[in-house]
Formats: C-alpha cells, structure tokens, sequence
C-alpha cells in the first residue's frame, strides 16, 4: 500500500548549482558494479569533467510514493512484491546514507531501463518509508535526496532482532542454503521481526528471507532459505536481520564460505 507524494511537474525544484555538485558524489560504485568475471564492463561514478550540462536537470526524473507498512504489508515484503513484479533485478543492493542529519537505509533494484530506491529512516522504520523511481540517468545524489526526502518520525530504541546463529551449507550442485536463527521480542503484529538476507560485504544482496507474521511464542527461532546461488570469487557474506518498528539491525554476522568452520556464531558446511 502506498500514498503518491510527489509526481510528474509537482516534484521539487532543486537549482542547478547543488545538483551538479551532488552528481560529483554519484551513488554509482559498491554493488552497481557487475561482479567479477561477469563479461561486462564496470561501471563507474562520473567525475566533475563528465557532467556537462545534458546531464543535469533543475528537477531530478523521480517519482516518490510514501509507504504506508503495517504487520501485513511490511517494508521488506513490498520490496519483493516489487520484484515480483518487475523481474529478477540485474543488481539488488543494501543502501545506507547520512542524509538531512539521519541515517536512511534500505534497498535498491537496478533494472535495464530503471532504478528503484526503497528507503526508511533507521530507527523509525516503516512508520517513515519511501520509494523512488528514476527511469532515466539513475544518479542518485546526496544534494537532491536531502532535499526531497520527508522528514523522519520519531526515532525507536534500536533494531534488535539479534542473529544468534548462522548455518551455511554448500549443496552438491553448488548453491547454497542458509538456517538462521532470531532472538526478538515480538508484540504482535505491532512489532515483529519480518526479515533477513544474505549479502556481499559490497553490498549485493543474494537472497531474503521475509517473514509474514510474529513469532510471540517462538523464541528464539530458525528459519531457512535457499537456494542461493552464490559466486565462486564470493568468499565471505553478510546476514542481515530486519524488524517492523526498528528497521535493520547494526549488528550483523559475517559468514566465510571459503572452507568448512564451527565457530561460535556460525556454522558452514561443505
């Protein structure tokens, strides 16, 4: 569910000045990036010298919609309803930025023809959720987000759906499956822990979990995805945990996938 905030000519104006200097800042490096060895040429951030004035607008192309989330309707499953959607994205990405003072974090889908930006304010969670289409240059860019982005609700206590546990196991055709185990105190469908993925420390993310209820009287409690299909130059990846109030947890587990280990806070097989 959503709201239209901004669209078409009632979108903000920015002057061109602080434009041009955040596409200088270009969020283009990280996952946008193809993995290695994928045949395709990287794709870099443009420098002052490359932006003449075709490439700079006094309106950023984007479309923003609030999110409305709720215990059914949360930020992480309208992201993959989203995916549903459009089709598998050619790179999904974790995103975080300092933008206006406050930590925004979240995940981007790059299409051929398009970028989609699902952002929420850290420690306000769906309660200040937005997402963004930008169907042309895909230059995200801190000058413009700052100026279009909504000012947060009011912070939470931290995101604490803690990862107690990871199981990585390698399968016979290569790909991998992932058991992992949350500990949080659940409230109903007020406050639940909804969701985890598995990333590149780049920030690519290889998979989600997301979880469409709470679990009051499962605690802790594991859950399994897979399979994932993994790169072979990916030695090492992150899991990430997420809750419906707090947004996503600070604390994650980096998992090394490079030989079997039986460590305190994870498992992987091979």
């Amino acid at each position: 569910m959503n709201r239209n905030m901004q669209q078409g000519p009632n979108r903000p104006s920015f002057s061109r000045r602080p434009f041009l200097m955040g596409l200088a800042g270009a969020f283009m490096a990280g996952c946008l990036a193809p993995l290695p060895d994928s045949g395709a040429p990287a794709t870099t951030s443009p420098t002052p010298a490359d932006v003449s004035s075709a490439d700079v607008d006094e309106t950023p192309p984007w479309t923003m919609v609030e999110l409305i989330t709720d215990g059914r309707q949360t930020f992480l499953a309208q992201i993959q309803a989203e995916i549903q959607q459009m089709g598998t994205p050619q790179h999904h990405c974790f995103r975080e930025w300092t933008l206006g003072g406050h930590l925004w974090q979240g995940e981007e889908l790059v299409y051929a023809d398009r970028r989609i930006l699902f952002l929420q304010a850290a420690r306000a969670g769906g309660r200040s959720a937005i997402r963004l289409t930008d169907d042309s240059s895909g230059k995200w860019t801190e000058t413009a987000l700052e100026a279009i982005l909504p000012e947060p609700a009011e912070e939470t206590p931290p995101a604490d759906a803690a990862i107690q546990f990871v199981r990585a196991r390698r399968q016979p055709d290569g790909k991998w499956a992932f058991d992992v185990t949350l500990r949080h105190e659940d409230r109903g469908w007020d406050d639940y822990a909804d969701g985890w993925h598995v990333a590149t420390v780049e920030g690519e993310i290889l998979g989600t979990r997301v979880l469409l209820h709470p679990h009051e009287q499962e605690q802790p409690f594991t859950r399994s995805l897979g399979p994932i299909s993994i790169p072979p130059q990916v030695q090492q990846v992150v899991i990430r945990s997420h809750d419906l109030v707090s947004g996503y947890t600070a604390e994650t587990v980096l998992v090394p996938l490079g030989q079997a280990a039986n460590e305190a806070r994870y498992l992987v097989e091979r």
